[in-house]
């Protein structure tokens, strides 16, 4: 309801570089936030939720209106220093020359109004790896046939990523 949406409008706020449009709410079953970010003249996207974070960055589900597409946004994280805008950047131009189907394709790279470095692209459903060890850690004691079975599945991503790394 408009409790948890107001939290969620003070958590996204702190968008470090992009321009807050518009928050407002949007009916989606529940009472749901979108905040309208600016990632550069011409292009508003809404804001979701967090994906993930780590050393050089954090991404960010985001929704392109124009196209009506979901799409993976990772920024910059702060403090900025030239050794991380480099490093940025040549991950940038790196992922954006990769054409490999268990690769993302890189939309759009650039810098914000704001000054901060961004690189959009295809957002790609599923779990981390994270999530999926933590699953397995949480969960009951699975028979010798479960067990077996997601052993062959995490071995089977497991080889994916390695053939992506490889490529």
């Amino acid at each position: 309801g408009l409790p948890a949406a107001a939290d969620r409008l003070q958590e996204f706020t702190h968008l470090d570089g992009l321009e807050v449009v518009e928050p407002d709410l949007v009916a989606a079953g529940d009472a749901e936030l979108a905040i309208r970010v600016m990632l550069r003249p011409g292009l508003e996207l809404i804001h979701r939720r967090v994906l993930g974070q780590g050393g050089m960055g954090v991404v960010y589900l985001v929704l392109d209106p124009r196209l009506g597409r979901r799409a993976a946004l990772k920024l910059l994280r702060t403090p900025v220093t030239p050794t991380r805008v480099r490093r940025f950047r040549r991950e940038t131009v790196v992922t954006s020359r990769l054409d490999h189907p268990c690769m993302p394709p890189v939309y759009e790279a650039g810098t914000t109004p704001l000054g901060t470095h961004y690189l959009l692209m295809r957002y790609v459903a599923g779990q981390s790896l994270m999530e999926i060890l933590r699953e397995r850690a949480e969960a009951t004691t699975p028979s010798r046939r479960e067990k077996e079975r997601q052993t062959r599945e995490l071995l089977h991503a497991l080889v994916k990523v390695g053939e992506a790394v490889a490529y």
